[in-house]
């Protein structure tokens, strides 16, 4: 009947949106991000534009879900994923990759407008947010990698901007890095020399 083919229209529509959404936040999911990091990838390529991967952490986060349990770190996570949807811009892509991480993809013709909008997200995500477990003040730790600076596919591009992430909690928290292809390189070649040693 009519009835039952819209209601299997209704549920393969749910299955298909549980599949790139997060079921926490129902922001769209790592898989999701990835699709969409590969295309933008393509028409920034075609337009000579400039990408920047935003990884977003929330500092501390294991301290609020070991204190008051995982319900008051859900509901914290619930709240943030809100707010992120509300200050993103219409052409920011957002979602939330796993944990307490979130990413956001940011494309622009100019680095300086990237950089500005970076630092806007950062001014607009840390402050108070009110849970009916209390109030928490959260600040973030922010990585971030540049296309095409830091020359890579979607993969690549992430895992800068979460090695950029890892930096800016090892550099004290509530600060953001980019990723640096020196820094990195140094890293890899102290790593190498310990492995041979």
């Amino acid at each position: 009947s009519a009835q039952d083919v819209s209601e299997m229209v209704r549920a393969n529509a749910r299955i298909e949106h549980l599949a790139f959404h997060d079921g926490l936040t129902d922001l769209p999911n790592r898989r999701f991000f990835s699709k969409h990091l590969e295309s933008a990838l393509q028409e920034v390529a075609e337009n000579q534009g400039r990408l920047a991967v935003v990884y977003i952490d929330i500092d501390n986060f294991k301290s609020i879900n070991d204190r008051f349990g995982h319900e008051s770190g859900d509901e914290l996570l619930i709240a943030f994923g809100q707010h992120l949807h509300n200050v993103k811009r219409p052409d920011e892509f957002i979602a939330r990759i796993g944990g307490d991480e979130f990413a956001a993809l940011i494309s622009d013709s100019d680095d300086m407008k990237i950089e500005s909008a970076i630092n806007r997200l950062m001014c607009n995500l840390q402050g108070q947010y009110q849970t009916s477990y209390g109030e928490f003040e959260v600040t973030l730790s922010i990585g971030v990698s540049l296309h095409p600076q830091d020359n890579g596919d979607s993969e690549v591009l992430l895992r800068h901007a979460d090695q950029a992430m890892y930096q800016a909690k090892e550099s004290g928290r509530s600060r953001i890095e980019f990723f640096d292809t020196g820094k990195h390189h140094s890293q890899r070649s102290t790593l190498q020399l310990l492995q041979e040693l």
